[in-house]
């Protein structure tokens, strides 16, 4: 019996094993590859390892002959004359990078994405957790439905709406050209309905006795969601903010239809250029490392919220 226990644990482990070594090596490969100065992408080697991928992309590129800038000085003497000269105010010594312009575009994005998603889901998902009104049952309906088809089934549809309300330019808007704006919402539209089915998941599960326990003491509606219904759906909302961030901040095909410039280019619009236009030319070590700062942002968001994650994905699956 106990030689069939460890057998049982043994094979476990290496069926764990072999999926984590799955998972890592791929992972592992293309870290590796960042730091190659050639596009050796066969075998990557531990020899020769540099960071000149990454001070390349975030930095730019070296120009072969540094490149001056210079202005028009004109100055006048004590006995009247007046002479010009060219004084040299900037000596260029790289090619400008626009990673940095597309990382925080990304940023933006799908920051604001995030809050969105978090403001317009919770409250839905509220409202379908707390009250009774007629058509419930078919607006749930149709949330749980819209799940079923795949983003793209909609987005020629959005580009038309997008075009007659003028959200396709680079016009500036709050802040943010109009075509940024209009990216937010179409992630936003995306986003919603698993953002409601998980957020409304943990709501049923928040008794009801606190609501009522805070009306008895006079507060409202409004007062009920923000002080109690809230604090308690954190775990809800970091797994529903992290995967409408993880969404925004690498969706590609939205941005492709919709953004025409370079420079307003998000960071997957950023990566397919320097991988297939390429301003660098075809470099895979050069995309390796693109992908590797990529990826930065998504790990550092889930290690600052991973106490809420396991709670929260264990709790909307449960209820869910």
């Amino acid at each position: 019996m106990e030689k069939t226990s460890f057998m049982k644990r043994l094979i476990t482990r290496l069926v764990l094993l072999l999926f984590v070594l799955a998972i890592l090596l791929p992972v592992s490969w293309v870290v590796l590859m960042s730091f190659q100065p050639t596009n050796d992408v066969v075998v990557p080697s531990l020899k020769n390892l540099t960071l000149k991928n990454y001070d390349e992309i975030i930095f730019g590129k070296p120009l072969k002959r540094p490149r001056e800038i210079k202005k028009t000085v004109t100055i006048t003497l004590s006995d009247g004359t007046v002479t010009t000269t060219r004084k040299v105010v900037k000596v260029i010594t790289r090619k400008p990078s626009t990673f940095m312009r597309a990382f925080w575009t990304s940023v933006k994005i799908a920051t604001l994405t995030v809050i969105i998603t978090l403001f317009v889901a919770s409250m839905t998902a509220y409202g379908f957790s707390r009250y009774t009104f007629p058509g419930k049952f078919l607006f749930y309906f149709y949330y749980m439905v819209s799940q079923m088809f795949p983003a793209m089934v909609g987005m020629i549809a959005l580009y038309v709406v997008f075009v007659k309300l003028g959200l396709t330019s680079a016009k500036p808007f709050l802040g943010m050209p109009k075509v940024h704006w209009a990216l937010v919402i179409a992630y936003t539209g995306f986003n919603l309905p698993f953002a409601v089915w998980n957020l409304r998941a943990f709501m049923d599960a928040i008794p009801r006795e606190l609501d009522e326990a805070a009306m008895v003491d006079g507060a409202s509606p409004w007062t009920i969601y923000w002080k109690i219904i809230v604090p308690l759906s954190l775990p809800g909302l970091a797994v529903t903010g992290l995967f409408a961030f993880m969404g925004a901040w690498l969706e590609y095909v939205m941005a492709l239809i919709l953004i025409s410039s370079n420079t307003l280019a998000t960071l997957p619009l950023w990566m397919y250029n320097l991988l297939y236009v390429g301003s660098y030319g075809l470099n895979i070590t050069k995309f390796a490392a693109a992908s590797v700062l990529v990826a930065v942002p998504v790990t550092v968001v889930f290690l600052a919220f991973q106490k809420y994650l396991l709670s929260g994905l264990l709790k909307g699956s449960v209820k869910g």
